[in-house]
């Protein structure tokens, strides 16, 4: 194959190639054909072939080409859009989102208020005993004991002395009292013996002990010393109070708890009379009822 033949062919090619550029660049650019590019250049002699410049040999395009148009004047350039289903516009469905009711809200509380505790109080100045101590423990009400039997009154206290001594000898729990009586019947001193719950009870003891004498009177109010625990320590307060001028004596019951009095009188204002002259020696006692 010679050398021009080849370039001959490559020329063919390109202007091949050329043409087809040509055809597409017209459909974008709205051109009737091919013919309507080229009248430019083509030659005033319609039967002579159409001479085109490309690069440095001409290409020959036959006239047969150009009498053959790729486009029809009524044909469209491009292929008509495709037909499309009809848009219907339609009103969107209300979103119907269904809510949980809401939970009501709870009261508010009021804050728990707690207390404060208070340390438990201590006791001040309370003596610590030792473990073989008695102490005095709280007794259940005793019987009332209001009755007595009155062995003999005297106006002199010598007197009454050795009438309470001649009588505990004889194993009586004899006890003194001293009575302020009013007018001019001024102090008296009374020995008396026994606490009893009724009158029949005092005028039994009477005639069992075999006092004639005696009388059985009501001598409810008293002076309460103390309570003990053990009879000892009621008789050691026993004979501190003697010592200092009294005459006390000492109860019990079924609880053995011993209480120690002071006096035997048939009116209260005579044992308050007597509390106030314990208080003034420093001895503190409560008037109760016996």
């Amino acid at each position: 194959m010679s050398k021009n033949r080849v370039i001959k062919q490559i020329l063919l090619f390109a202007g091949v190639v050329l043409a087809l550029v040509l055809i597409i660049g017209a459909r974008h650019i709205g051109l009737k054909g091919v013919s309507d590019l080229l009248n430019p250049l083509r030659s005033s002699n319609d039967n002579r072939p159409m001479v085109i410049a490309a690069g440095i040999q001409p290409m020959i395009i036959w006239k047969k080409i150009q009498q053959t148009p790729l486009f029809q004047p009524n044909m469209p350039l491009s292929n008509p859009p495709a037909e499309t289903a009809p848009v219907i516009e339609t009103t969107p469905a209300a979103v119907v989102i269904e809510m949980a009711p809401a939970t009501p809200a709870m009261p508010p509380q009021e804050p728990e208020i707690v207390a404060a505790v208070a340390p438990a109080p201590i006791e001040p100045n309370v003596p610590i005993t030792a473990p073989d101590q008695e102490i005095a423990v709280p007794a259940a009400p005793t019987p009332p004991l209001p009755y007595s039997l009155q062995l003999c009154s005297c106006r002199a206290a010598e007197n009454a002395q050795r009438s309470l001594a001649d009588f505990r000898k004889k194993g009586l729990d004899a006890y003194l009292v001293k009575v302020q009586l009013g007018g001019d019947r001024g102090t008296w001193w009374r020995v008396y013996s026994g606490q009893y719950q009724t009158l029949d009870e005092a005028m039994g003891a009477k005639e069992n002990l075999g006092l004639s004498d005696a009388i059985a009177k009501k001598t409810p109010f008293a002076n309460l010393i103390g309570e003990y625990a053990s009879e000892a320590q009621a008789r050691t307060e026993q004979e501190r109070l003697t010592a200092l001028g009294f005459s006390p004596y000492v109860l019990t019951d079924h609880d053995n708890v011993f209480r120690l009095f002071v006096g035997a009188y048939t009116r209260k204002s005579q044992v308050e009379r007597q509390a106030l002259e314990l208080e003034s020696m420093g001895l503190i006692s409560q008037s109760v009822v016996r």
